[in-house]
């Protein structure tokens, strides 16, 4: 998980009144890596936004695809649009 994408779940507990903290430690508890965005996926994300545009994906969301494009690794996600970005990338559906 990229660092952009820790902050903004950690946001959504917080806007929600609710402490996030044990959520994040148990991601970091089942082997969850929250890795620092380079300037190579910034710059995919920023190339994205044309082909994620019809779909709403937000910077954040672009940020994840970009580093799972630069790293070549699957994307785990419960956004079905996902699926129909058209990337070179493995989406594979939460549910």
């Amino acid at each position: 998980m990229s660092a952009v994408n820790h902050a903004e779940v950690a946001q959504r507990y917080w806007r929600d009144n609710i402490d996030p903290r044990p959520y994040l430690e148990e991601l970091s508890g089942i082997g969850l890596l929250v890795v620092a965005t380079e300037q190579e996926a910034a710059e995919i994300a920023g190339e994205l936004v044309r082909q994620t545009k019809p779909f709403g994906v937000s910077l954040a969301d672009r940020i994840c695809l970009a580093e799972a494009v630069r790293r070549k690794l699957p994307v785990l996600t419960t956004d079905r649009p996902w699926s129909r970005l058209g990337l070179s990338i493995d989406v594979k559906q939460l549910r």
